[in-house]
C-alpha cells in the first residue's frame, strides 16, 4: 500500500529523487522558475517543500505527455535512416522541425547513438540512425513523459571549474570534473553530444562545457 505520508523539506539532491532527475535538469526548472513554475524555495532556507516539488512535476510530466508528437513504428528496424526519415518516426515533417523543437533531449540522445557516419566535402558529416535506435530513443522520451524519469545516480561533487583556455581539448574524466561531475559516466546526454573525435578519442571543448553550464543557470 503506498505510504501518503508527507515527503517534507528537501534539498537539490532531494528534488532530483523526487522528480526523477538529474541536478542539472533541477538546476534549470528552478532558473527559469519565471515562466517554468517551478516552485519557489522555503524562505530563508535552501529546500524545497517536496509535496509541492512532487506536484509541480506531475503536472509538468502531464502536460508533457500530450505535446509528444506520434511515432511511426512501422519499418525495418536495421533499415538505417537519414535524419530526415527520423524525423518522420518521431511524428515530425522536416529534419529541422526535430533538430529544432523543444523535445531538446531527443536531438542530444540520437546525437550520441549515431549508428553510421559518413564524411562528406567541406567537413559535413550525413548521420544515419537504425530505425531500432530511433524507436529505443522513442520509447524512453515516452517512458520520461509518462512520469518514469530517467536513471539518477550521484552526479555532483563540486562546483563548476572556469580555468583553463576555452579551446583546451578534455578528455571524459576532466570534462566531468570542468562541469563538477564525480565521474563521466554521470555526464548528462547533451553533454556528451558536444565530444569531438580526435585522432580515435572523444575529447570536449572546454568552451563548449562551460556554454553548457551557463545555459544550465546557476546551482547554488
Amino acid at each position: 500500500m503506498a505510504s501518503t505520508s508527507p515527503i517534507g523539506p528537501v534539498d537539490r539532491a532531494g528534488a532530483a529523487r523526487v522528480a526523477g532527475k538529474s541536478l542539472p535538469t533541477i538546476d534549470k526548472w528552478y532558473a527559469n522558475r519565471a515562466t517554468t513554475g517551478f516552485p519557489e524555495r522555503i524562505p530563508g532556507t535552501g529546500t524545497w517543500d517536496g509535496d509541492e516539488v512532487d506536484a509541480w512535476v506531475k503536472d509538468y510530466e502531464a502536460q508533457r505527455a500530450t505535446q509528444l508528437t506520434a511515432v511511426d513504428a512501422t519499418g525495418d528496424p536495421d533499415e538505417l535512416l537519414t535524419t530526415t526519415g527520423v524525423a518522420k518516426v518521431f511524428g515530425y515533417k522536416t529534419g529541422n522541425s526535430l533538430r529544432q523543437s523543444t523535445d531538446r533531449g531527443v536531438w542530444a540522445d540520437l546525437l550520441a547513438n549515431v549508428d553510421e557516419v559518413t564524411e562528406l566535402a567541406g567537413g559535413k558529416v550525413r548521420r544515419k540512425w537504425k530505425r531500432s535506435t530511433a524507436l529505443r530513443i522513442a520509447g524512453a522520451r515516452q517512458l520520461i513523459a509518462a512520469g518514469g524519469g530517467r536513471p539518477v545516480g550521484t552526479p555532483e561533487s563540486g562546483p563548476v571549474l572556469y580555468d583553463g583556455a576555452p579551446e583546451d581539448l578534455l578528455s571524459g574524466a576532466k570534462a566531468a570534473a570542468v562541469l563538477g561531475y564525480s565521474a563521466a559516466r554521470y555526464l548528462p546526454d547533451a553533454v556528451r553530444a558536444l565530444a569531438r573525435s580526435v585522432d580515435g578519442q572523444m575529447l570536449y571543448r572546454r568552451g563548449d562545457l562551460l556554454d553548457f553550464a551557463a545555459d544550465m543557470g546557476p546551482r547554488d
